[in-house]
């Protein structure tokens, strides 16, 4: 057995996956399943792009050798594929604490960005960053860069924009070639409210090689933020248009369910229905086309349709904590006359944006902090009245 599964690992290393797979096949039929077995198979389906296969071979093996830690990194590669971040993260974070490498702390930064837990990848990033910065001048500045690029993001996520453009501006200079840090620094240039600079480098992005959909629907949203309309919808036409970069249905759907939102703002309703209605047709889950689907039922005056779809997304767990839902929500029960309600949704919604989500994600210790300052706050207030003439 051994040395059939030799020639089989052989085939991968010599990217042969179709012999590599036949080999394992023959030997699962012959012997039935075993660990690397399973992994063999699992590591050539998730190469081949078969998230969904790799996850279960994946899983098998673990189940029969849970030290397997290449099996523990590939799985959480596969859950990273099947849209399943949490999962991910987990299997990446276990991995790096069992059998500890340098891509590893990469693999943990970019699932727990997915996963919107940026604190978490912010910690492994400084880690990562730390080990480079020990390494001396041998180290490729450009590693240095990508996770320069990594921190960016997830300190924008944090709500510390300016360090993040920081982080951003510090990996294009140690990698200016780079069309991926270019078209991060400029999403982080809109999101600081400086349209012009952001389009440049997300031009330049684009010029540079990364002719990806979701980069022409970043400028798209550029664009739109620099009140060019015209604009906006010829950059929308053609990330929908442009391949090669999105393969699973989900996010082809997210792809879709946020052009539907660009489209909407523009008041290109019959192409913003036609964009939600594909993205609904990918994944009827997606949260980001239901709500696009809502708020065009609303502008229809559709408002019972309208209203069906919010009641069902803000039922949702976690989902009355989104400050775009109540807004929404808002906007709708004014539309129907309802003024009790429309205050009582604007007032959430003004609530979740003074209080952004980062802070309410604090540890018990930042928390209790946050409380005593508060509790000082009260006190000196109450001073001042007591001591008032």
């Amino acid at each position: 057995m051994s040395e059939t599964l030799e020639q089989a690992e052989a085939a991968v290393r010599a990217g042969d996956m179709a012999k590599a797979a036949d080999l394992y096949r023959a030997i699962e039929a012959r012997d039935g399943e075993s660990a690397p077995v399973h992994y063999g198979l699992g590591f050539i389906a998730l190469h081949g792009g078969d998230a969904a296969e790799a996850h279960r071979r994946l899983s098998a093996c673990l189940a029969l050798d849970a030290a397997h830690h290449k099996a523990r990194a590939a799985l959480g590669s596969a859950a990273l594929a099947l849209g399943r971040p949490t999962e991910a993260l987990e299997a990446f974070e276990r991995t790096q604490s069992e059998s500890p490498t340098p891509a590893g702390a990469i693999n943990i930064a970019v699932a727990a960005l997915q996963a919107g837990r940026f604190d978490r990848a912010l910690a492994a990033l400084d880690k990562s960053l730390g080990r480079i910065a020990s390494g001396g001048a041998g180290t490729d500045p450009r590693e240095r860069a990508e996770c320069l690029r990594l921190k960016a993001e997830a300190l924008a996520g944090l709500a510390r924009l300016e360090e993040g453009l920081a982080a951003a501006a510090e990996a294009q200079r140690l990698d200016p070639r780079s069309p991926v840090i270019g078209q991060t620094l400029g999403i982080l240039l809109r999101r600081a409210r400086r349209p012009d600079e952001s389009l440049r480098h997300l031009l330049a992005a684009w010029e540079g090689g990364l002719r990806l959909r979701a980069l022409a629907l970043e400028i798209a949203e550029t664009q739109q933020a620099r009140r060019d309309g015209s604009g906006c919808l010829e950059w929308l036409d053609r990330a929908l248009v442009e391949g090669g970069s999105i393969r699973g249905a989900r996010d082809r759907a997210a792809l879709w369910s946020r052009a539907a939102g660009l489209y909407e703002r523009e008041n290109a309703l019959e192409r913003a229905r036609d964009a939600v209605d594909r993205a609904l047709a990918l994944d009827p889950r997606d949260g980001q086309g239901r709500l696009v689907a809502a708020i065009l039922d609303r502008r229809a005056g559709a408002l019972e349709d309208a209203q069906a779809r919010l009641h069902e997304l803000l039922a949702e767990p976690g989902a009355a904590g989104s400050r775009t839902l109540q807004f929404e929500a808002a906007r709708l029960a004014d539309r129907r006359g309802d003024a009790e309600a429309a205050l009582a949704h604007a007032t959430k919604g003004n609530a979740i944006a003074a209080r952004p989500e980062h802070v309410t994600r604090m540890r018990a210790g930042r928390r209790a902090r946050l409380s005593a300052i508060e509790s000082a706050l009260d006190v000196i207030r109450h001073s001042r009245r007591t001591l008032a003439p």
